[in-house]
């Protein structure tokens, strides 16, 4: 039982560390467009 909810919290640690590793990108995306459209206008 121990182990199991060392591993579950592991595997909910590398979610929670993809999911804000992917926020970031996308946010670097949206700045990168954001400046290419402000240069533009």
């Amino acid at each position: 039982m121990v182990t199991f909810l060392v591993t579950f919290s592991d595997r909910f640690n590398i979610a929670t560390k993809a999911n804000f590793g992917l926020k970031r990108a996308y946010l670097s995306v949206f700045d990168r467009i954001w400046e290419l459209g402000s240069s533009f206008v």
